[in-house]
């Protein structure tokens, strides 16, 4: 994927800002000091897509210094790559990586049409150029995961795993899609822990919120 999709990336995270100020509001998400607003007792299957992309978005970017600190800080003497990373393809892909992730609850709070219908809606938010490859991101996530789960295994470094490739700390080793071993599995854990600390904000919208077609 090439520098300029991940801006594409960027440039349709960004247009949900003022949204994801007024869904903190409701969601008692990083408290604001203004009076909470009544919440909507209903909310369209859109409206609450791009909310999940949106926050999502917000809460990573506002750790991402800290979260790119500490891994070079931990593991940059052993992992060169990693000194020398795209820190904007790595953000995205970490945001990526934790939507994935939350997005597989879908199944387990919504009717198997609605979840599908949730899912398309979230990749809907970004632009058509990048959406073939966020989909496949997506479907990268939920078949190691599956897979885990399916053989008893933990899933955790699998997902770390995949983030490593993604981030492009393995070179020519990793090719989305494919089977892949990180060679620094404590890297990749660590990783993993950081978007599995995101996931959760499906379960906040489906509590407040009866999400309605249309």
């Amino acid at each position: 994927m090439n520098k300029n999709m991940y801006s594409l990336i960027e440039e349709a995270l960004r247009h949900f800002k003022k949204l994801v100020e007024e869904w903190k509001l409701y969601m008692d998400v990083r408290p604001i000091n203004k009076p909470t607003p009544a919440p909507p007792k209903s909310v369209t299957e859109e409206d609450a897509a791009e909310a999940f992309v949106g926050m999502m978005n917000d809460q990573i970017v506002d750790d991402w210094p800290k979260i790119i600190y500490d891994a070079k800080d931990t593991f940059g003497e052993n992992t060169p790559l990693l000194k020398l990373i795209d820190e904007r393809k790595a953000k995205s892909e970490l945001i990526l990586a934790a939507m994935a992730l939350d997005l597989l609850a879908l199944r387990n709070i919504f009717p198997e049409d609605q979840a599908s219908r949730l899912l398309e809606l979230c990749i809907l938010t970004f632009h058509e150029d990048t959406r073939d490859y966020i989909r496949q991101t997506f479907e990268e996530y939920r078949s190691r995961f599956d897979e885990d789960t399916k053989n008893r295994l933990n899933p955790v470094q699998s997902v770390g795993d995949v983030i490593y490739g993604r981030w492009g700390l393995a070179g020519d080793l990793y090719t989305p899609g494919e089977f892949f071993i990180a060679p620094k599995p404590d890297l990749a854990g660590m990783l993993a822990m950081v978007a599995f600390s995101y996931i959760g904000v499906w379960k906040r919208i489906s509590a407040k919120f009866k999400v309605e077609e249309g």
